[in-house]
Protein backbone atom coordinates (compact mmCIF):
# COMPACT_ATOMS: atom_id res chain seq x y z
CA UNK A 1 0.00 0.00 0.00
CA UNK A 2 1.53 3.13 -0.65
CA UNK A 3 4.52 1.18 -1.17
CA UNK A 4 5.06 0.36 2.58
CA UNK A 5 4.38 -2.66 4.64
CA UNK A 6 2.71 -1.94 8.22
CA UNK A 7 1.98 -4.90 10.67
CA UNK A 8 -1.22 -5.21 12.65
CA UNK A 9 -1.47 -6.50 16.00
CA UNK A 10 -3.89 -8.58 17.56
CA UNK A 11 -5.78 -12.10 17.61
CA UNK A 12 -8.83 -13.18 16.68
CA UNK A 13 -12.07 -11.30 16.31
CA UNK A 14 -11.50 -8.53 18.62
CA UNK A 15 -10.88 -5.49 17.03
CA UNK A 16 -8.31 -4.26 19.34
CA UNK A 17 -4.85 -3.91 18.46
CA UNK A 18 -2.03 -1.23 17.14
CA UNK A 19 -0.64 -0.58 13.47
CA UNK A 20 3.49 -0.49 13.01
CA UNK A 21 4.46 1.82 11.83
CA UNK A 22 2.02 4.13 12.67
CA UNK A 23 0.34 5.68 9.38
CA UNK A 24 0.38 9.60 9.28
CA UNK A 25 0.05 12.10 6.80
CA UNK A 26 -0.64 10.63 2.89
CA UNK A 27 -0.12 7.08 4.09
CA UNK A 28 -2.95 7.32 6.72
CA UNK A 29 -4.95 8.39 4.23
CA UNK A 30 -4.26 5.48 1.31
CA UNK A 31 -4.91 3.19 4.89
CA UNK A 32 -8.43 4.68 4.95
CA UNK A 33 -9.16 4.08 1.27
CA UNK A 34 -8.07 0.47 1.50
CA UNK A 35 -9.61 -0.49 4.47
CA UNK A 36 -13.08 1.38 3.71
CA UNK A 37 -13.08 -0.57 0.52
CA UNK A 38 -12.94 -3.44 2.24
CA UNK A 39 -15.20 -3.01 4.40
CA UNK A 40 -17.71 -1.91 1.53
CA UNK A 41 -17.16 -5.23 -0.20
CA UNK A 42 -18.00 -7.52 2.74
CA UNK A 43 -20.64 -9.77 3.19
CA UNK A 44 -19.99 -10.60 6.99
CA UNK A 45 -20.92 -9.65 10.58
CA UNK A 46 -18.99 -9.32 13.77
CA UNK A 47 -20.95 -10.19 17.04
CA UNK A 48 -19.53 -8.39 20.20
CA UNK A 49 -19.85 -10.57 23.02
CA UNK A 50 -22.72 -11.83 24.46
CA UNK A 51 -23.27 -13.36 28.53
CA UNK A 52 -23.76 -16.47 26.13
CA UNK A 53 -20.87 -16.10 23.62
CA UNK A 54 -18.18 -14.22 26.11
CA UNK A 55 -15.80 -14.10 22.86
CA UNK A 56 -16.01 -11.76 19.52
CA UNK A 57 -17.55 -14.23 16.82
CA UNK A 58 -18.47 -13.66 13.01
CA UNK A 59 -20.94 -14.87 10.35
CA UNK A 60 -20.04 -15.48 7.27
CA UNK A 61 -16.92 -15.87 5.57
CA UNK A 62 -13.84 -16.00 7.83
CA UNK A 63 -11.52 -13.89 5.70
CA UNK A 64 -13.83 -11.30 5.44
CA UNK A 65 -14.49 -11.03 8.96
CA UNK A 66 -10.96 -10.66 9.51
CA UNK A 67 -10.79 -7.53 7.04
CA UNK A 68 -13.86 -5.81 8.94
CA UNK A 69 -11.68 -6.65 12.38
CA UNK A 70 -8.20 -5.12 10.82
CA UNK A 71 -10.71 -2.04 9.38
CA UNK A 72 -12.56 -1.44 12.64
CA UNK A 73 -9.26 -1.34 14.28
CA UNK A 74 -8.28 1.50 12.45
CA UNK A 75 -11.45 3.60 13.33
CA UNK A 76 -13.45 2.77 10.03
CA UNK A 77 -16.83 1.31 11.32
CA UNK A 78 -19.44 -0.89 8.58
CA UNK A 79 -22.44 1.12 9.41
CA UNK A 80 -20.78 4.56 8.59
CA UNK A 81 -19.01 2.89 5.48
CA UNK A 82 -22.36 2.00 4.03
CA UNK A 83 -24.53 5.10 5.05
CA UNK A 84 -21.93 6.81 3.59
CA UNK A 85 -21.64 4.75 0.01
CA UNK A 86 -24.95 2.95 0.01
CA UNK A 87 -24.69 -0.58 -2.17
CA UNK A 88 -26.66 -0.53 -5.09
CA UNK A 89 -25.15 -3.46 -6.82
CA UNK A 90 -23.06 -7.14 -6.26
CA UNK A 91 -21.17 -9.03 -8.72
CA UNK A 92 -20.46 -12.20 -6.21
CA UNK A 93 -17.50 -14.20 -6.17
CA UNK A 94 -16.72 -16.74 -8.00
CA UNK A 95 -13.81 -19.43 -8.61
CA UNK A 96 -13.72 -18.43 -12.24
CA UNK A 97 -12.94 -14.89 -11.48
CA UNK A 98 -11.56 -15.01 -8.20
CA UNK A 99 -13.15 -11.90 -7.10
CA UNK A 100 -16.13 -10.33 -5.77
CA UNK A 101 -17.43 -6.18 -6.59
CA UNK A 102 -19.41 -4.27 -5.17
CA UNK A 103 -21.00 -1.02 -6.52
CA UNK A 104 -21.98 2.24 -4.20
CA UNK A 105 -23.81 5.51 -4.43
CA UNK A 106 -21.49 8.31 -4.01
CA UNK A 107 -24.03 10.94 -2.18
CA UNK A 108 -21.60 13.32 -1.41
CA UNK A 109 -20.96 14.05 -5.30
CA UNK A 110 -25.01 13.88 -6.47
CA UNK A 111 -25.04 17.42 -6.29
CA UNK A 112 -22.68 17.75 -9.27
CA UNK A 113 -22.92 14.48 -10.10
CA UNK A 114 -25.79 12.50 -9.92
CA UNK A 115 -24.89 9.51 -12.00
CA UNK A 116 -21.22 9.14 -10.18
CA UNK A 117 -21.26 5.56 -8.76
CA UNK A 118 -17.77 3.71 -6.58
CA UNK A 119 -16.83 -0.07 -7.44
CA UNK A 120 -14.81 -1.63 -4.51
CA UNK A 121 -13.22 -4.65 -5.79
CA UNK A 122 -11.52 -7.49 -3.43
CA UNK A 123 -10.06 -10.82 -4.19
CA UNK A 124 -7.05 -13.02 -5.19
CA UNK A 125 -4.06 -10.91 -5.85
CA UNK A 126 -2.67 -11.66 -9.25
CA UNK A 127 -6.55 -11.86 -10.89
CA UNK A 128 -6.79 -8.05 -9.71
CA UNK A 129 -3.56 -6.71 -10.30
CA UNK A 130 -4.31 -8.00 -14.12
CA UNK A 131 -7.70 -5.12 -14.10
CA UNK A 132 -5.89 -2.56 -12.92
CA UNK A 133 -4.18 0.28 -14.92
CA UNK A 134 -3.64 2.69 -11.96
CA UNK A 135 -2.30 2.50 -8.10
CA UNK A 136 -2.91 5.20 -5.37
CA UNK A 137 -0.07 6.59 -3.66
CA UNK A 138 -0.77 9.27 -1.33
CA UNK A 139 -2.40 11.87 -2.36
CA UNK A 140 -1.63 10.89 -6.37
CA UNK A 141 -3.07 8.31 -8.41
CA UNK A 142 -0.85 7.23 -11.02
CA UNK A 143 -0.38 4.83 -14.11
CA UNK A 144 0.46 1.17 -12.89
CA UNK A 145 4.01 0.57 -14.80
CA UNK A 146 5.53 -2.84 -14.91
CA UNK A 147 8.51 -2.19 -12.47
CA UNK A 148 5.28 -0.90 -9.92
CA UNK A 149 3.70 -4.02 -11.05
CA UNK A 150 6.50 -6.23 -10.33
CA UNK A 151 6.90 -5.08 -6.67
CA UNK A 152 3.48 -5.47 -5.95
CA UNK A 153 4.03 -9.52 -7.31
CA UNK A 154 6.77 -9.76 -5.08
CA UNK A 155 5.39 -8.86 -1.84
CA UNK A 156 2.26 -11.35 -2.54
CA UNK A 157 4.86 -13.94 -3.25
CA UNK A 158 6.69 -13.15 -0.12
CA UNK A 159 3.25 -12.87 2.27
CA UNK A 160 2.27 -16.55 0.58
CA UNK A 161 5.71 -18.30 1.01
CA UNK A 162 5.26 -17.43 4.62
CA UNK A 163 1.49 -18.85 4.93
CA UNK A 164 -0.64 -16.01 4.80
CA UNK A 165 -3.48 -15.83 3.09
CA UNK A 166 -3.22 -12.32 0.81
CA UNK A 167 -6.23 -10.49 -0.70
CA UNK A 168 -6.09 -7.33 -3.00
CA UNK A 169 -8.32 -4.52 -2.98
CA UNK A 170 -8.88 -2.11 -6.04
CA UNK A 171 -11.18 0.45 -6.80
CA UNK A 172 -12.88 3.15 -9.67
CA UNK A 173 -15.57 5.27 -9.78
CA UNK A 174 -18.33 4.52 -12.53
CA UNK A 175 -20.11 6.94 -14.47
CA UNK A 176 -23.64 5.57 -14.21
CA UNK A 177 -25.79 2.46 -13.79
CA UNK A 178 -25.47 1.79 -17.75
CA UNK A 179 -21.95 2.18 -19.00
CA UNK A 180 -20.95 1.38 -22.57
CA UNK A 181 -23.64 2.20 -24.49
CA UNK A 182 -26.52 1.29 -22.57
CA UNK A 183 -25.38 -1.84 -21.24
CA UNK A 184 -26.01 -2.96 -17.30
CA UNK A 185 -23.69 -3.73 -14.89
CA UNK A 186 -21.65 -7.03 -15.90
CA UNK A 187 -17.83 -8.32 -14.53
CA UNK A 188 -16.73 -7.92 -18.44
CA UNK A 189 -17.81 -4.42 -18.56
CA UNK A 190 -17.15 -3.01 -14.89
CA UNK A 191 -13.93 -4.91 -13.56
CA UNK A 192 -11.41 -3.15 -15.39
CA UNK A 193 -9.41 -0.02 -15.74
CA UNK A 194 -8.86 -0.42 -11.95
CA UNK A 195 -7.12 1.63 -9.44
CA UNK A 196 -5.21 -0.91 -7.17
CA UNK A 197 -5.25 0.13 -3.32
CA UNK A 198 -3.30 -2.74 -2.26
CA UNK A 199 -2.55 -6.19 -0.83
CA UNK A 200 -4.10 -7.38 2.78
CA UNK A 201 -2.24 -10.29 4.18
CA UNK A 202 -3.53 -12.37 7.27
CA UNK A 203 -2.24 -15.40 9.57
CA UNK A 204 -4.58 -17.70 10.36
CA UNK A 205 -2.98 -18.87 13.65
CA UNK A 206 -4.87 -22.34 15.80
CA UNK A 207 -6.65 -20.93 18.69
CA UNK A 208 -5.23 -21.13 21.98
CA UNK A 209 -7.84 -23.75 23.30
CA UNK A 210 -6.77 -26.14 20.31
CA UNK A 211 -3.59 -27.32 22.27
CA UNK A 212 -5.93 -28.23 25.06
CA UNK A 213 -8.05 -29.91 22.86
CA UNK A 214 -5.33 -31.61 20.93
CA UNK A 215 -3.67 -32.95 23.94
CA UNK A 216 -7.10 -34.16 25.33
CA UNK A 217 -7.57 -36.23 22.21
CA UNK A 218 -4.28 -37.69 23.06
CA UNK A 219 -4.24 -38.80 26.45
CA UNK A 220 -7.96 -40.32 25.30
CA UNK A 221 -5.89 -42.48 22.52
CA UNK A 222 -2.92 -43.42 24.90
CA UNK A 223 -6.05 -44.29 27.41
CA UNK A 224 -7.17 -46.57 25.36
Amino acid sequence: MGGQRLTVSGVGYEPNGEFSPQPTGTLACDLGELLTAATLCNNSRLNPPTPDHPQWTCLGDQTEAALRVVALKRGVDEHAANQAFPRIHELPFDARRKRMSTIHRMPELESSNPMKKLRSVKGAPREVLQLCTRIRMGDHVIPLDEAIRAEISAANDDYARNALRVLALASRELPSRRINGGAAYTPERVEQDLTFLGLLAMMDPPRPEVAAAVNACRSAASAS
